[in-house]
């Protein structure tokens, strides 16, 4: 099998004759024999895999803020080990405040062989690393999680590797920071003007045009702000201004105060503060807005106050299992088969983004169709288990469908609540249907009468045959060129077949007509 005899082949083999192949001079054919001869592979391979090296990083006030950790395993066979036995179940980490997830696991190398290193990631408690998570963590390997090519696991380590969060020195967050309007770029409109009542003695009011637009490039430490739009609401008019964020609009308001006076001055300052808005460096804010009677949209500055390590959600969900049954002789007649992954994410996954299109199942015979999808859980959260519904080629498994089946996840279908989606894996999982059924059908009996007197001047004479299998007979199979009828002028026609039953089954009897 696959061209040279590994430890992949081991196992029992069984060496069937087929019937009326082999044949004396007379032309007598020896019987079929379905267990003609067996023979056993046995490579030899019983040495169990080991972890050639670990490792985990500690945790320092370099990662506060950040969502996860890695942990680094590499693992070593005398033959080859088994990838698709590794998975985030291999390992546990526990801390403080007790076990940490384990979200997901990638390869150096995804195909089998030795030796193969595994990136186990490990969400924070909590989110995200800060302070309390502060304490001793221990990373513990499973027994019986990853194996290599003949079945023999890696043995658990309950200490296998270990590291320290020290997070209780943090940096000191990032002073206040004011930006004054007339140093955003003007887009549309905006005129920059000096008035000693500006913090910085000008400020941007509006210019030719209806729409006033201008930009500021974000580029202080990324976190959660809160800004502040300084500006002057005068008594002459409504302006309307708008904050977007990255094109999208955080924030909206109309200048209706007219608390003060007509001009700008102290009477008719105003703030505007947008609370906990997540930013990063590069992240481009806008000021857009439309001045309205006497009122010219006069802004004088922008505010940055930090307020926390957090940023906007940009990690993916992944795959933490995913599982295909094999098909076997249980299901032989069944009509589906389930596969089942779940997702899991370091804030929630969108369950209203799982749906039968996340999969495709590819076999022998082509894709085969998935008809349906259910969850575990039916509101966002992490982890979510999908179980989609396959339905067999030609409505139910048969030996026609055996062979190797391959499942494929897609990209950009299964997402978090941040709109971050799974990568796509076109060898999410496989699965074996193998019916069992290798027992060639055999004659159980066979008759052609004599002719005789009788016969003289009839036209056809019957040949009954009848078939046998230990599952059933394919009917379809049964036609006049299953027999050749010769005689002392040579070959006889054989014209017809009649079945007793049409349906596959076990035995069938057909009765052939010769002419």
């Amino acid at each position: 099998p696959g061209g040279s005899w590994d430890s992949a082949d081991d196992g029992a083999y069984t060496v069937a004759l087929l019937g009326g192949e082999v044949a004396d001079t007379s032309g007598n054919a020896v019987a079929a024999d379905p267990t003609l001869a067996s023979f056993t592979v046995d490579s030899g391979d019983s040495t169990a895999p080991v972890v050639q090296s670990a490792s985990a990083p500690d945790i320092g006030p370099a990662q506060v803020g950040t969502t996860n950790t890695d942990i680094t395993v590499t693992f070593a066979d005398d033959v080859a080990i088994d990838t698709a036995s590794i998975d985030a179940g291999d390992i546990t980490v526990t801390g403080p405040g007790g076990a940490l997830s384990v979200t997901g696991v990638s390869l150096d190398t995804a195909s089998d062989g030795t030796p193969r290193t595994a990136t186990y990631t490990v969400a924070a408690p909590g989110g995200s690393w800060d302070s309390a998570d502060d304490g001793a963590y221990t990373v513990t390997l499973l027994g019986g999680e990853v194996a290599d090519t003949s079945g023999n696991t890696v043995a658990a380590d309950p200490g296998l590797a270990s590291f320290t969060a020290d997070l209780s020195t943090l940096p000191p967050p990032p002073d206040p920071s004011r930006v004054e309007a007339e140093t955003f770029t003007v887009l549309s409109g905006f005129v920059v003007k000096n008035n000693g009542q500006g913090s910085g003695g000008q400020f941007l009011q509006a210019g030719d045009g209806d729409e006033q637009r201008a930009a500021h490039t974000f580029a202080l430490t990324a976190g959660v702000y809160d800004l502040t739009i300084g500006h002057f609401d005068e008594s002459d008019g409504q302006s309307q201004m708008s904050i977007l964020l990255n094109g999208t609009q955080i924030d909206s308001f109309v200048w209706d105060l007219d608390a003060g006076g007509k001009f700008a001055d102290q009477s008719s300052f105003a703030e505007r503060t947008i609370s906990g808005v997540s930013l990063s460096s590069g992240d481009v804010i806008e000021i857009v807005g439309f001045e309205d009677a006497g009122e010219p949209l006069r802004t004088d500055y922008m505010d940055f106050q930090y307020v926390g390590s957090g940023g906007p959600d940009a990690t993916a969900p992944v795959v933490q299992s995913a599982s295909a049954p094999d098909i076997g002789p249980a299901q032989v007649g069944t009509t589906t088969t389930d596969v089942t992954v779940t997702f899991t994410d370091n804030v929630a996954i969108d369950t209203a983004s799982i749906d039968v299109g996340d999969i495709t199942v590819t076999g022998p015979g082509g894709a085969l169709s998935v008809t349906g999808v259910s969850l575990d859980t039916a509101s966002d959260g992490t982890p979510r288990t999908a179980t989609y519904t396959v339905a067999a080629p030609g409505g139910s498994w048969d030996s026609a469908d055996d062979g190797a089946y391959t499942v494929a996840l897609l990209g950009g279908e299964v997402a978090d609540t941040s709109g971050n989606a799974v990568a796509a894996d076109p060898t999410l999982a496989s699965f074996t249907a193998d019916s069992g059924d290798s027992t060639a059908p055999v004659v159980q009996s066979a008759s052609a009468p004599d002719i005789g007197p009788a016969q003289v001047g009839t036209t056809t004479t019957d040949v009954t045959v009848t078939f046998t299998d230990n599952v059933a007979i394919d009917t379809a199979t049964i036609d006049p060129g299953d027999i050749t009828v010769t005689g002392p002028g040579g070959a006889l026609s054989v014209t017809g077949v009649s079945l007793d039953t049409a349906s596959d089954g076990t035995p069938r009897t057909a009765t052939y007509t010769v002419a």
